[in-house]
């Protein structure tokens, strides 16, 4: 892991979206009109899809791939001017959240800036030509070549420079590493609290990867760069279990084996969906579910992600390469909860305790508790609602839910809970009411 990475990172939410299907405007204007909406959900970083140019050739789609960039050191013309951009910056920062752009350096478009000026900074096929490895719409590029590790070095710095506070970085694994260290090292000197978060693959795309011959890092080497990566690693257990594919077991078991494989003190991004999967609302279909699930995701050590539409319940994924916005529909009910989870997130033992996830007795309820000296944050969680009972590791009596209502604890058991339960308990209880001053 980066030694400089800031644990109070794990706290973080942050809220990905697209500019071009954000609003009906399609455009930075329309971001900014919407920010203190989104700042009232808690949000701490804004990510922008890539906001660049769209290649035109080989596209997909209406409006063509964000992923696939014609010049990484544009904006596209149809979300506004760089004076444009510049206020959406300042916008960001004024209501205290922070900006991070997506960026795109495996590959560009077919008829990228650079694949037009300069073919030698990619991969070249039999032909002599560039080529690409994995996506057809896009062109691979070569990092051993020396011209165009400084020339997107360059690159990613000049947007720090305007403001820009970090990065989510597109199939990460697949640059070099040695290529993101000599990046990070080059924005320590432009700024330090700069965040970098990989894009970590599924093991199936890695070890597919690497069977043709590529060097695609693993997790556990790409924490030598990043502060954050993704939780694919356990991502596809979230999937079979909501899909009845899979146990809640082994959902925890490979939440609880990343305390081994990885360094100490990793960061992963926790989510529900993202741009590339499943809206959550498509695999749950109760409110009382999605509740659970929302605040589990909270709960897990690291910082968690919202996506665009997942505060409105929408089900539908959202056609990135369309030009369409998403729908809204209120879900006050939803916002509701994100705001109160915000307030737990920020509890100091959130990123400071002990994380612990116990073996479910069910296939439906959880347990886990973070612990920091005579404190303890205690989550359960029953994803079916099932009726019963669940054990909890407390003394007997009442406690206060932090989402509302009590609990009430007996010969170590209370009942099968219909709404997440949070308590946060020391031997005084004097934390509870330090909650609600923060909530406040």
């Amino acid at each position: 892991m980066a030694l400089q990475t800031n644990p109070n990172l794990n706290a973080q939410i942050i809220y990905e979206l697209s500019v071009q299907n954000h609003t009906e405007t399609h455009d930075f204007a329309g971001v900014i009109r919407d920010l203190d909406r989104i700042r009232d959900l808690g949000v701490d970083v804004v990510w922008l899809m890539p906001i660049h140019p769209r290649g035109e050739k080989m596209r997909f789609g209406v409006c063509g791939s964000p992923y696939s960039v014609k010049d990484f050191r544009a904006i596209n013309p149809a979300y506004g001017t760089e004076a444009d951009f510049d206020r959406l910056v300042r916008e960001v920062h004024a209501r205290g959240m922070k900006l991070m752009l997506d960026i795109v350096y495996n590959h560009t478009s077919q008829d990228s800036v650079l694949a037009q000026e300069h073919p030698e900074y990619f991969y070249q096929g039999a032909d002599g030509k560039p080529m690409y490895r994995f996506w057809n719409d896009v062109y691979d590029l070569d990092y051993r070549n020396e011209d165009l590790c400084r020339y997107m070095v360059e690159t990613a710095l000049s947007w720090a420079r305007r403001g820009v506070d970090g990065y989510r970085c597109d199939v990460a694994p697949m640059v070099p590493l040695s290529f993101w260290t000599r990046a990070r090292a080059a924005m320590d000197e432009v700024n330090p609290d700069f965040i970098w978060l990989a894009e970590t693959h599924h093991y199936p795309f890695l070890v597919n990867m690497r069977d043709r011959g590529w060097c695609v890092h693993s997790d556990a080497e790409m924490y030598q760069a990043f502060d954050i990566t993704y939780d694919y690693d356990v991502h596809y257990f979230y999937e079979d279990y909501l899909k009845g594919k899979g146990t809640l077991e082994q959902y925890v078991d490979g939440l609880n084996r990343q305390k081994a494989m990885y360094p100490m003190n990793y960061i992963k991004l926790r989510f529900l969906e993202n741009h590339d999967q499943a809206r959550v609302c498509s695999l749950v279909h109760t409110d009382e579910q999605l509740a659970m699930w929302t605040a589990f995701s909270y709960f897990l050590k690291g910082p968690v992600l919202l996506y665009a539409g997942q505060e409105y319940k929408v089900a539908a994924r959202t056609n990135v390469t369309g030009p369409d916005a998403f729908p809204r529909e209120e879900a006050p009910w939803l916002c509701g909860l994100l705001r109160r989870l915000r307030a737990v997130k920020k509890l100091p033992i959130a990123t400071k305790g002990a994380f612990f996830l116990e073996k479910p007795a069910q296939d439906s309820l959880l347990v886990g508790r973070y612990e920091w000296g005579d404190e303890m944050l205690l989550g359960a969680f029953n994803f079916h609602l099932v009726s019963g009972e669940i054990a909890l590791p407390l003394a007997d009596g009442e406690y206060e839910n932090l989402l509302g209502g009590t609990v009430t604890v007996r010969g170590g058991r209370a009942p099968a809970p219909l709404r997440p339960l949070l308590l946060h308990v020391t031997g005084q209880r004097r934390a509870q009411a330090a909650f609600r001053e923060h909530e406040g």
